[in-house]
């Protein structure tokens, strides 16, 4: 992740952090494979608790 000069300096206007493309990419692959995996989880712990209201 490449820091802005005006950013390390403190001056500037607003916050401006700039991320290479490949790390915003494995961002949103790391995103999307925490909400599968979450989900999975969530399906994983419903079934068994739906099985025991029958």
């Amino acid at each position: 992740m490449a820091v802005s000069p005006s950013l390390a300096t403190g001056r500037g206007r607003g916050l401006r952090i700039r991320i290479a493309p490949e790390a915003a990419v494995a961002a949103a692959f790391l995103a999307v494979r925490a909400a599968v995996w979450a989900l999975g989880l969530l399906v994983a712990l419903a079934v068994p608790a739906d099985r025991a209201l029958e």
